[in-house]
């Protein structure tokens, strides 16, 4: 993207702060369908599946952060940035910060919830 005047790597760091505020939300809608769905039963909040998938998205915010902040500390000579500037490999990385979410929430559900 720097033949286009924009910095290496800023189309990683825009699809990476989407992708923050994205799982932000759905850390909270995920917990408040797991808080109505636990309120009435006995069972735990952290039982629920739907905390599973709000695991995952934490943790794929919180890669997506970590992304932004080694283009921001690398800067636009770092070599993060121009790694990520090459399209095949910036859309991986966008790829794998998307698939974290769902990769964890299943794991935990299958290690967590084994008999339910």
């Amino acid at each position: 993207m720097s033949d286009v005047g924009l910095p290496p790597g800023m189309m990683v760091w825009l699809g990476s702060l989407a992708w923050c505020f994205v799982c932000a939300l759905a850390l909270v809608v995920c917990l408040l369908i797991a808080w109505m769905r636990t309120r009435d039963d006995s069972k735990l909040l952290v039982r629920d599946p739907f905390a599973a998938y709000a695991m995952g998205a934490w943790v794929s915010g919180m890669a997506a952060g970590l992304s932004i902040y080694l283009l921001n500390w690398s800067g636009s000579l770092g070599m993060f940035s121009h790694w990520v500037d090459r399209p095949l490999w910036g859309a991986l990385w966008l790829g794998m910060l998307v698939l974290i979410w769902p990769v964890v929430a299943v794991l935990r559900n299958r290690a967590c919830l084994p008999g339910e």
